[in-house]
């Protein structure tokens, strides 16, 4: 498995659950749209007071890790497993 590391900010199109749930939908990188994922796993690591929610999204045998920053509130693809 080859791992690359990004680090660039992204478009992201989310629905939220009844429960609060953050369920991404749609993310676009460098002018490409990508959807038809599924959310593999979640995690948040605090950051003092703020903090940065992952999402593991699965298509096929690729693995985008993305991440919410709260502090900025901004989305970031922060690496690639494929």
């Amino acid at each position: 498995m080859m791992i690359k590391t990004i680090n660039e900010q992204i478009g992201m199109l989310v629905a939220f659950q009844a429960d609060g749930t953050i369920m991404p939908v749609l993310f676009s990188w460098r002018g490409e749209k990508y959807r038809d994922f599924e959310t593999a796993s979640t995690r948040t690591v605090p950051e003092g007071q703020f903090a940065k929610v992952y999402f593991d999204l699965k298509q096929g045998g690729t693995t985008y890790e993305v991440y919410f920053y709260t502090k900025r509130l901004h989305w970031v693809l922060s690496k690639i497993h494929s």
